[in-house]
């Protein structure tokens, strides 16, 4: 989905996920990638979120797409 000219929200699955699976194979969000316009602006805004205190698990990175 994009939202205006510089952001866009990509959705994605996994597949093989079944109902009722008793391990962490259920439904939920596999990933969420968000366009933010560059990779300067991922890395200062992953540190804004540092500095609030949230974190993640695996660094920024930034990933080309094509459309």
């Amino acid at each position: 989905m994009k939202i205006g000219d510089n952001i866009a929200i990509e959705l994605m699955t996994k597949p093989g996920l079944s109902e009722g699976t008793p391990d962490n194979n259920h439904t939920g969000w596999v990933h969420l990638a968000i366009a933010v316009g560059g990779a300067e602006k991922v890395d200062l805004l992953a540190q804004a979120r540092r500095r609030a205190g949230y974190f993640s698990l695996a660094a920024a990175y930034h990933r080309r797409r094509l459309l």
